[in-house]
């Protein structure tokens, strides 16, 4: 698409985001009207701006699972490149880790199967998927 084929609709939908986040002031939105290649730039800044809060979500999201995660309970050594099964004991409510993946572990409903992590080389925690 041209930049000079930027719709009304596409400007204006654009604008009134980047006005609603504060990034430009009602004064430069009426000098930003009309002009289509600086309201393309705005909008691929605007993308990025949406990608890095994306990115700084997952972080923080990551942050308060390895928070959790690292108060967990765990019986056995811990070793980097390791999967480990996180399960909840049913009984008192408590996080633990086990080697044990849910198809080897008999846990009869005593214990919810949570998930696989693999403890990764920064000592970060990663939820991988089961193969």
């Amino acid at each position: 698409m041209a930049l000079s084929n930027v719709s009304k609709d596409v400007c204006e939908v654009l604008l009134k985001k980047l006005n609603e986040n504060e990034i430009i002031s009602n004064n430069e939105l009426s000098n930003v009207k009309g002009q289509h290649a600086n309201i393309a730039k705005l909008s691929v800044l605007y993308d990025q701006l949406k990608y890095v809060q994306k990115q700084i979500q997952e972080v923080i999201e990551d942050v308060n699972i390895n928070a959790i995660i690292n108060n967990v309970e765990m019986k056995c050594k811990k070793f980097v490149n390791q999967k480990y099964y996180l399960y909840r004991d049913l009984e008192n409510d408590k996080l633990f880790f086990s080697r044990l993946s849910e198809k080897d572990y008999n846990y009869k409903n005593k214990d919810l199967y949570l998930g696989c992590y693999l403890l990764d080389l920064d000592y970060s925690w990663k939820k991988i998927e089961e193969s």
